[in-house]
């Protein structure tokens, strides 16, 4: 995973029970107008892979399976991405899931360090597309100025209900030629 810290002093590895809890608490940070209860499910499900009740929840949710991976340094979570698969195209792609990275550490590449990770697991498990969800939500436009210089297209618009933003939907090419630079 070396590969991805550019030498900037953190790694990347699977969410763990004993980063769970500094996991939540970057993530429900990070996008405060969530329900925390959805955030500790989504993240379990990562984790107890075997709990029916959790793989019933995602069922009903539409996807497959669930993975996360933080961004560590010391002992501080200081980064978020995860990947699912969603029944209706799980052949074709891998869905971004919850990913944030912590407000101090923004702007020093982490966040594409964490997104290039993704990319490069979608594609070597035969993925062709990166899509995501997001909004248009002030907390996320830092994420919007990545995804939009990474490749991103926007897909589809609509409103995000019980909020005054919009749920926009982000594909990536995985095949398509880029040049990204951190």
């Amino acid at each position: 995973m070396g590969i991805y810290n550019q030498g900037m002093g953190f790694r990347i590895e699977p969410l763990s029970a004993g980063t769970y809890e500094r996991t939540v608490s970057l993530v429900v940070r990070s996008f405060p107008d969530d329900d925390e209860q959805a955030i500790r499910k989504a993240l379990s499900s990562s984790l107890e892979r075997d709990n029916e009740d959790l793989r019933e929840w995602l069922r009903e949710k539409g996807c497959k399976t669930v993975s996360y991976w933080i961004a560590i340094e010391g002992v501080q979570v200081i980064g978020v991405t995860g990947l699912y698969a969603k029944s209706e195209d799980e052949l074709e792609a891998y869905w971004l899931a919850w990913f944030c990275v912590d407000l101090m550490r923004r702007r020093q590449g982490l966040g594409w360090s964490l997104i290039q990770f993704s990319m490069d697991l979608a594609q070597s498990e035969g993925k062709r597309y990166l899509r995501l969800y997001t909004t248009t939500a002030p907390n996320e436009a830092a994420a919007q100025i990545l995804y939009r210089k990474l490749g991103f297209k926007l897909t589809h618009t609509e409103p995000d209900p019980g909020t005054p933003y919009n749920l926009l939907h982000k594909e990536l090419d995985l095949l398509a030629p880029r040049s990204i630079l951190p």
